[in-house]
């Protein structure tokens, strides 16, 4: 199970692993954003961490730690190129289907 001790090495594995992955949400809202996976690590890791529980082997599982190193998730799927979109400036309703003009 992966234990992340402090906000700086819980953001160098999400910029490594998380942000990178198609399970990672983020609607980009300000209160929608993450991963499951994430927030029970988040949750129990501390709880758990010298457990011999059935909920610290499946956080073993999820994100496992080799020594000192944090490996990637079991869940990582790395995300495909998307090319950035154009912001949306106008939605107009067209032979009963929406249409949405992009900005320039």
């Amino acid at each position: 199970m992966a234990y992340f001790p402090n906000g700086d090495s819980g953001l160098f594995y999400k910029e490594n692993f998380c942000f990178k992955c198609i399970n990672w949400i983020d609607k980009n809202d300000g209160r929608d954003f993450g991963c499951p996976i994430w927030d029970l690590h988040l949750s129990y890791s501390y709880e758990l961490c010298n457990s011999k529980s059935i909920a610290k082997k499946m956080l073993d599982l999820l994100i496992p730690m080799k020594e000192c190193e944090y490996c990637e998730c079991s869940m990582f799927q790395k995300k495909k190129c998307v090319q950035a979109q154009q912001p949306v400036t106008d939605v107009n309703e067209v032979g009963g289907k929406n249409e949405i003009k992009k900005g320039n």
